[in-house]
């Protein structure tokens, strides 16, 4: 597709912003900043995904819950491991993992109904995962106690590469039951 004189000049603004920003960016702010429509927004992301690709750039423009990111293609870069070194990732311990997998399937959810699912006291997990960024706080249940709701992060999401929770693999007829509604009325 032949990119109009505006669309290029849109699309090193969303360029620039995003590079500036250097994190998710919603689509609406962006639209609202730019004066533009949500189409020629995509539009631009199209057009500058292209341009990357087509001139073989590392970035590309990820997508993610109506937010998007100026990032590198992981694939492009793997050569510059041996001058910068391989980036570790910490690994997640047995019971984190567990958590986080408890979190992603059931959320929103509290601390205590995390505690009902697993049977311990899983306060220090969710705290870590909270620091690591791969949860966050979506609101309050509206009970008496009001507890915070947890639920995954944009952060979890990029990191396993996925744009939505919907993209995380169905569970086993088996496993369902592990992650069924175990509500509680703090």
């Amino acid at each position: 597709m032949k990119a109009t004189t505006a669309r290029i000049a849109l699309a090193r603004k969303v360029e620039a912003i995003l590079f500036l920003e250097n994190k998710y960016v919603q689509k609406d702010d962006l639209c609202e900043k730019l004066s533009c429509t949500p189409k020629q927004l995509e539009q631009s992301i199209e057009t500058l995904n292209e341009s990357f690709q087509l001139n073989k750039h590392v970035f590309h423009i990820r997508e993610n819950r109506g937010k998007i990111l100026l990032t590198l293609q992981q694939e492009k870069i793997k050569d510059l491991a041996s001058m910068y070194g391989e980036k570790r990732q910490e690994a997640l311990s047995k019971v984190l993992l567990e958590v986080l997998a408890i979190i992603a399937y059931s959320q929103p959810i509290t601390r205590a109904e995390i505690n009902s699912i697993r049977g311990v006291n899983s306060n220090n997990a969710v705290g870590t995962l909270l620091e690591k960024e791969l949860i966050k706080v979506l609101g309050k249940k509206a009970v008496p106690s009001s507890p915070y709701q947890f639920g995954t992060s944009p952060r979890f999401l990029y990191l396993l590469g996925m744009n939505s929770i919907d993209d995380l693999p169905k569970l086993r007829n088996k496993d369902k039951p592990l992650f069924e509604e175990i509500r509680t009325d703090e």
